[in-house]
Parts: C-alpha cells; sequence; structure tokens
C-alpha cells in the first residue's frame, strides 16, 4: 500500500511538472506574440523618424538657401537693378559680385540667375545679356506665376557652350521680388540652381545607416522624381505606378506592404510641408523572421501537446488517489507520516516525496515574490512609457494602456482632459545637467500631489528641468469652467515651486481635450503656449486667450521697423537707434507673432546688420563673430534678454564707427553738421548738394565724397530715407492729406512722392495708412 502511495505521488509531481511546462511554453508564445508587435511597431517608429531625420537636413539647407536669396534680394544695389531701367552698368557689376559672392558661400549652389522684368536683363552669375540662353527660359514661366515662390523638379542644365556640351542635374528654386506683392506688380525673379549630387548625399548618409537593400528617394508633389540613386530615374513620372500611387491618396505620412517585382516590400513615407516633397523609404521584408515562425508554431504544438498530457494525467490520478486540495495542504503533514516511506538515494541521502514537493512550491513562491519586487521597481519606468505615449501618440491602443496604468492604480477615466508643462526659468543658472535633471524629477512630484489634492492627474518629468501634468475633469460645464481650474492649479504649483526651491516656473496650459485619443493635441498646445514665455517673461501661466488670434503678414511689417535702427547705426545716432530699438521690442511685445518668428526675425536681423556693418568697415564684423551673437541669441529665453544683447553689440558697433569717423577731424565734423542740417531742413523741395555746397563754403565733389565715406551712403539716399521716415510716422499720427504730407517731407510734386513712396515700401501712401490702422 506504501509502495503504491509512492509511486501515486511520483506520478502526480510529474504530472504537475508537465502543466507547469506547458503552462510556460504557452507564456512563452504569448510572450512572442506581445514582443513581435513591438517590433514591427520600433520599426515603423524607426524608419519614419529617419525620413523625418532626411526632410530636417533639407529644411536646413532649403532655409539657408531661402535665406541667402532674400538677404541678396533686400541689398540696396539688387533693388535698383531690378526697379530702374537706367540703373548704368555700375549696378549691373555691383550686382554680378553680390551674386557671385553668395555663390561662392554655399556649396550646395551651382549657379544663381537673376532677372528683371523692368529692365528685361538677365544675370546668370556670368555675363549679363538681354536675350534669355534655353536654360534660362524659366523667367518667362514664373512672368505669370501665381505664388511668391517655385520649385522646378530635376533637369539638365547646361554649364558649356562648346561644341561638346556639359550638362549637369539641378534642382532649381525661384522667388520673386519684391518678396510680398500685389498682383502685377512683380518687377523681378531670382532663381537658384542647386546640384542634384549635393542634395542626394543627404539621402545616401541616411541609406548607409540602414541594409544595403533599402532605397530613399524623393518626389515632388506631382510624382516626378527629384532624387533617386538610380540617374534614369530622375525627371520620370511615377506616381501611377501600383507600388507608388497610395503615397498620393491623401495622407502625409504613413507606410504600407507592397509587392515589387514580386518580392514583398514596406514602404515609408512622409510629406514636407514647407515644399510638399514626397520622402519615400522602401524596405524589403525581412526574410529572416521566417524562424521565428516555424519556432512560434512548435512552441504552439508542444504547449498544446504537453498541457493535455499534464491534464489527462492530474484528472486520471485525481480520480483514483488524491483528495480534496483543502484537505490535502490541511493534512500534509499527517499524510507525510502515513505515506512518507524514507529510502537512500545514490548518494545515501534521506528523501521523502512531500519535501520535494514543499521545495519545488516554495521555489515557485519565491520567484513570484522577486517578479512582483521587479515590477515594483519598474514601476517608474513603465508609467513614464506608457504616459508618453498618451501624450506623444505613439500608440493608438488606448483600453490597453488605461490596463496597464490601472494595474498600477492610475485611473484616467474622465469626462475631458487638459495638459500643463511646466518649465523652470532660468535654467542656465543651474550648475550641471544632473541638478537639473533633479530639479524636474522633483517639480513633478509637487505637481502630481498637488493636483491629486485639487482634482485627479497625473505628472511625468520630461527632461531638462520639465514636467507635463495631464489634468481629469469630471462635471465640467463648459471650457471656460475647466480653464480656470487648470489655472488655479497652475498658480498654486507655482506658490509651492517658489516657496521650497527659491525658483520660478512657467507654465503651459493646453486646449481641452475630449477623450485620451486627442491628449496629444492638449499636450502640442501647451508646448507651443510655452514658447510665449519669450514675449510675456518668466513666472507666468500662458493660456490661448493669452495669446489672441495669429494676424497674417505682420512679421514682415514687424521687420520693416529694423531698416531705421540700421539708419541710425550708419549716421553713429546712439540716442536714435536706443529709441527704435525700444519702438520695435514694444511692437513685438503687442504682435500676435508666434515666440519661434520673433526669434527668427532678431537672427535674420543679426545677419543684415553684420552684412551692413561689414560696408562700413570689416572690424565691425569681426567684432559681431567674437561676440557669437548667433548662439546667444538662439539661447535667450525672453525679448528682454535679446534687447539688451541687441543693444549691447550695436553700443560697440556705434563706439568703434565714432572712433574711426574721429581720425577724420575736420571731416567728420562737417558732415555732422551737413546730417544735422538735412534733419531739420529736409522738407526743403530744393535741398540738394548745391544748397550744402553754398551753407557750408566747401567743393561739391569734396562734400559728395566726403558724406559717403562718413556715413557709407550717398546724399540721395540718406535724403529719400529721412523723408519716407517722417512721412510714415505723418501718415499714421495724423489725417492730413496725402498732397499735404507730400509738400511737409520736400516733394512739391505729389505724384513724384506717391512714386517713390511705393518704390521703398511696397505700398502707396494710402495702403499704408489703411493696412496700419486695420
Amino acid at each position: 500500500m506504501n509502495l503504491f502511495k509512492s509511486h501515486t505521488l511520483r506520478f502526480t509531481i510529474w504530472a504537475m511538472v508537465l502543466l507547469l511546462v506547458g503552462l510556460v511554453a504557452a507564456i512563452s508564445l504569448l510572450s512572442y506574440q506581445i514582443f513581435s508587435k513591438q517590433v514591427r511597431d520600433e520599426r515603423v517608429h524607426t524608419n519614419l523618424a529617419l525620413l523625418e531625420e532626411i526632410n530636417r537636413k533639407f529644411e536646413l539647407v532649403i532655409g539657408s538657401v531661402d535665406r541667402n536669396l532674400i538677404d541678396l534680394l533686400q541689398n540696396d544695389t539688387v533693388r535698383k537693378f531690378l526697379e530702374y531701367e537706367d540703373s548704368g552698368q555700375e549696378i549691373e557689376l555691383k550686382t554680378q559680385l553680390l551674386i557671385d559672392r553668395t555663390l561662392n558661400a554655399n556649396d550646395s549652389i551651382l549657379s544663381i540667375e537673376l532677372y528683371s522684368y523692368v529692365r528685361n536683363k538677365l544675370i546668370p552669375g556670368g555675363a549679363i545679356t538681354d536675350a534669355l540662353p534655353p536654360n534660362s527660359q524659366w523667367a518667362n514661366e514664373f512672368k505669370d506665376h501665381t505664388g511668391y515662390t517655385l520649385w522646378l523638379p530635376t533637369h539638365k542644365m547646361e554649364i558649356s557652350n562648346s561644341t561638346f556640351p556639359i550638362f549637369r542635374n539641378v534642382v532649381s528654386y525661384i522667388r520673386t521680388y519684391p518678396l510680398i506683392h500685389p498682383v502685377g506688380y512683380r518687377k523681378g525673379a531670382i532663381a537658384v540652381h542647386l546640384k542634384e549630387e549635393e542634395l542626394y548625399k543627404l539621402l545616401q548618409n541616411m541609406d548607409e545607416q540602414g541594409d544595403n537593400a533599402d532605397e530613399t528617394f524623393l518626389l515632388d508633389a506631382q510624382g516626378r522624381v527629384i532624387l533617386h540613386q538610380d540617374i534614369a530615374m530622375l525627371s520620370r513620372p511615377i506616381a501611377e505606378l501600383p507600388s507608388i500611387a497610395p503615397i498620393f491618396q491623401g495622407a502625409k505620412e504613413g507606410h504600407y506592404t507592397t509587392r515589387i517585382e514580386g518580392k514583398e516590400n514596406s514602404v515609408y513615407y512622409i510629406t514636407a510641408e514647407t515644399t510638399g516633397w514626397k520622402y519615400v523609404r522602401v524596405v524589403p521584408s525581412v526574410q529572416q523572421n521566417k524562424p521565428l515562425v516555424y519556432i512560434r508554431n512548435l512552441l504552439a504544438i508542444v504547449a498544446g501537446v504537453l498541457s493535455l498530457i499534464a491534464v489527462i494525467l492530474v484528472v486520471f490520478v485525481g480520480h483514483w488517489t488524491l483528495r480534496p486540495v483543502h484537505r490535502f495542504l490541511h493534512n500534509m503533514s499527517r499524510v507525510a507520516k502515513l505515506t512518507g516511506v524514507r529510502k537512500l538515494n545514490v548518494a545515501g541521502v534521506a528523501r521523502n516525496e512531500f519535501v520535494d514537493l514543499e521545495t519545488m512550491i516554495g521555489d515557485v513562491l519565491k520567484e513570484s515574490e522577486e517578479m512582483h519586487v521587479h515590477m515594483k521597481e519598474s514601476r517608474h519606468a513603465m508609467k513614464w512609457r506608457l504616459l508618453m505615449d498618451l501624450l506623444t501618440h505613439y500608440r493608438t491602443n488606448y483600453t490597453e494602456i488605461q490596463s496597464y496604468l490601472g494595474y498600477m492604480g492610475i485611473s484616467l477615466e474622465a469626462a475631458c482632459y487638459r495638459v500643463m508643462i511646466l518649465e523652470f526659468d532660468d535654467r542656465s543658472t543651474i550648475e550641471s545637467v544632473r541638478d537639473l535633471q533633479l530639479y524636474g524629477y522633483a517639480l513633478a512630484n509637487v505637481a502630481e500631489e498637488l493636483t491629486r489634492s485639487e482634482c485627479r492627474g497625473v505628472a511625468i518629468e520630461l527632461g531638462d528641468g520639465t514636467c507635463a501634468v495631464i489634468l481629469c475633469m469630471d462635471e465640467v460645464n463648459n471650457e471656460n469652467e475647466t480653464a480656470l481650474r487648470a489655472v488655479s492649479l497652475a498658480e498654486l504649483i507655482k506658490h509651492m515651486v517658489k516657496k521650497y526651491f527659491k525658483r520660478t516656473v512657467s507654465v503651459g496650459i493646453g486646449s481641452e481635450a475630449e477623450s485620451l485619443h486627442k491628449l496629444h493635441q492638449s499636450f502640442q498646445h501647451a508646448g507651443e503656449l510655452l514658447k510665449y514665455k519669450l514675449v510675456m517673461g518668466p513666472d507666468a501661466v500662458i493660456t490661448k486667450e493669452d495669446i489672441g488670434e495669429q494676424q497674417t503678414g505682420e512679421s514682415h511689417q514687424l521687420f520693416g521697423m529694423s531698416d531705421a535702427i540700421l539708419d541710425s547705426l550708419k549716421r553713429g545716432d546712439a540716442e536714435r537707434m536706443h529709441e527704435q530699438i525700444d519702438s520695435w521690442f514694444e511692437a513685438m511685445k503687442a504682435s500676435k507673432v508666434p515666440p519661434d518668428w520673433m526669434k527668427q526675425m532678431n537672427v535674420q536681423f543679426a545677419m543684415k546688420a553684420t552684412f551692413v556693418a561689414e560696408e562700413i568697415h570689416p572690424d565691425l564684423a569681426a567684432y559681431a563673430q567674437e561676440f557669437h551673437w548667433y548662439e546667444r541669441l538662439s539661447a535667450a529665453e525672453n525679448l528682454e534678454e535679446i534687447k539688451k544683447l541687441l543693444e549691447r553689440i550695436m553700443d560697440g558697433w556705434i563706439g568703434m564707427i565714432k572712433e574711426k569717423r574721429s581720425h577724420g577731424g575736420d571731416r567728420t565734423d562737417l558732415i555732422e553738421k551737413v546730417i544735422a542740417f538735412i534733419d531739420e531742413h529736409y522738407g526743403r523741395s530744393d535741398l540738394s548738394l548745391n544748397v550744402l555746397v553754398d551753407q557750408f563754403s566747401v567743393s561739391l565733389f569734396h562734400l559728395s565724397r566726403t558724406f559717403k565715406e562718413q556715413t557709407a551712403r550717398n546724399f540721395i539716399d540718406y535724403v529719400v530715407d529721412i523723408r519716407m521716415l517722417k512721412a510714415k510716422e505723418l501718415l499714421l499720427t495724423t489725417e492730413d492729406k496725402i498732397k499735404d504730407i507730400a509738400d511737409m517731407v520736400g516733394y512739391a510734386n505729389v505724384n513724384s512722392f506717391i512714386r517713390i513712396f511705393k518704390r521703398v515700401t511696397g505700398l502707396t501712401p494710402k495702403e499704408y495708412r489703411d493696412r496700419k490702422q486695420e
């Protein structure tokens, strides 16, 4: 009887072992399915991220070229060539030198062509010509184009006029002059031809990161090939091919699987916002997945067989020998004494089957406890990953995410949601990156505790001294109520941080999200609002009501105000320059221009001012380079800091200008008197060099030459600028008639005044007054 029970126990143990093996196999199969899905998702994310990286590189190259063209078109010499028929050969030669300088500054540019519709002349970077060569027929085609810019796909460009001509593949970008103008007022255009092989290097460098079989190419909005590793494919329309056609069916980015030449491939694509180009990446399906499929099927079969055998054995033994489980557990010791016949194994050690069973169960419980400890330690990382997936819209299975969060005790069930982003001010004063990370972690903990005390929600750190808070709102009547509750919570968090951290934070509060599916939109909105700290300053709570609606064209008007600052720089008038800088920054604060545009506007002004300073004297440009102006502008956190940087370098320039002009002695005194006379008598219609010659008893040639040396501009341009600045002021601050204003600024003929005003501003006086009033 004891022997029978001993064999029965051994049989039972083996049955349980087989059952455990079956469960392990089933768990392995389930893990395989989960990890396989994650691998596929990561592959899609990686390929789309590669295309986004290529797009960013192209945006940098295209943005650099566009800025060079804008600076070139805003140069006074180029404007005279484009606008006046009789500006002379000297202007044409100077314009050609400026084009050559821009061409040499960028290795991606093959050539630049400038065409004046007023003069019907073309400067192709070489000789000036009246007849358009075959490569330059773009000028006639672009004349009636409705937009301000135009991209031409890859085409061949002849670069020699020999019997055996040489051609290069280029991608052309055309921009109009003036940059923004009413219909019918186009005066010229500029075309830059980019080297196709230089652009292709951007794609080639990214392909080196992937498999040799991967293929990346670029299409324009009509489906024509712009860049491809096969040169024969350039300019070919391939949008109608079955494998490419889904790209042009509405979605801006995505991926799909198709068969190309009988093989299965994955196609990934994104669309560039500025150019409308399609970045396409074709990746063959990985054949190495086949062994994984075989292993998966084998595991499924083994798990099924083992589970079936174990169940049969357990049912059989239980039917004949096993007692109910609860009696077995309570009477284990007694049963061990009744049935446990100790035997000696090969090593001579006493052995009992129940002791082995107890040891095995203890091991299972110990492993389970270790697993719970591991999950508890990794809870923070799991929470961060799940919440970041929600905020960035990385995963779309919100039910699965909510179940995982519920397992960790986090409930996000609510009627609506809002996201807040909190960021420490003056982060550059924090000593190390490690300290900044600790500040961000502490900020997230404080924000989460206060959020739970006021409503429901959760917070996570984002790095670099920032954190995000998800607010869950229940029983709310309208959007204004949720906004007020979010602002109240933000003020409470600010107060606690100021009290315990002795620092300030700025808060951006995103728009209301109706469900978790739209939570990423509130997160993006909060990030965009936080950028307005540049305008509103530190220690601010920013909502969409604080910003208002953006107005189209306001940035161009703001940038036009900077011309007066450069005029004061040329004259060396520090006091007037500071007044104009104050007015410019006050206008920026009162505008609805986004912060990114404001910072870009200041960077463009820095480039323009450096170019003007270099024309005055090369030492001024060297001073700007040593000052590291561009780097400091990019790191600035608010407009006041940018303003101080601007005033500092401009004061330095004016000091250098005065020092250099002081070596001129009497000539400097003469020009200062002349400038004072012009500023006082600009309203005289007979104001000319002859009047100044009689007034100061000097020769005409000496006065003209000395004026240009000391002010870096000629007499006529200076007088026109003074009169136009005064005319703008009168148009905006008075209701006087156009004819009266023309007479007050020195123009007896109102038609001459209107023509010159439109040449300078691009608008008639009436249009300028109406637009500013709007």
